[in-house]
């Protein structure tokens, strides 16, 4: 029951990236959306019939995603997001046991190596590139500091902390 459920909410997410994906495709953009619900329409459908291949086609898609995202934004993890957020949350759901488990009845798999091992390294690839910077920014600050008054408010309150400098609690 649950892997009807989610086969049909990647449906519905596959229907919605086919529709965009042509429109897209439709005004000179790339094909890659209207391929990718493509893919997903025929993992859902898979997954629906309580096959295995379903993961094995769902983990493909997550390679094909990761390679598209190195291809189009190099290894910027900002542009990752928006490219491969839902593929990485629906890969990392289909890798669960009670996912796995009823496609593999017979054999009471809990795992299946090709899903679960993709879901590890694309994982443990989104945590390297936490502390890899694509773009390193040196900052510095070129500025004179402007010391401000400390009686400047006297008991008169024109502005919150005395002075329009914002500099209440700094010192």
């Amino acid at each position: 029951m649950l892997n009807k459920i989610t086969s049909i909410v990647i449906a519905i997410v596959g229907i919605a990236m086919l529709y965009m994906g042509t429109q897209l495709l439709l005004i000179g953009g790339t094909p890659f959306y209207a391929l990718m619900g493509l893919g997903l329409l025929v993992t859902a459908i898979t997954l629906f019939m309580n096959k295995k291949i379903a993961l094995s086609l769902y983990a493909i898609l997550m390679w094909i995603v990761l390679a598209w995202m190195i291809y189009e934004v190099g290894f910027d993890k900002w542009q990752w997001i928006p490219r491969g957020d839902i593929i990485g949350v629906f890969g990392l759901w289909l890798a669960l046991p009670w996912v796995v488990r009823p496609l593999y009845k017979n054999e009471g798999r809990r795992f299946h190596p090709f899903l679960g091992t993709t879901v590890i390294l694309i994982v443990a690839l989104v945590v390297g590139m936490m502390f890899y910077d694509p773009l390193p920014q040196a900052g510095n600050i070129t500025n004179q500091r402007q010391s401000g008054d400390t009686e400047v408010a006297g008991s008169d309150w024109t502005a919150y902390g005395g002075t329009t400098n914002g500099l209440r609690f700094s010192s």
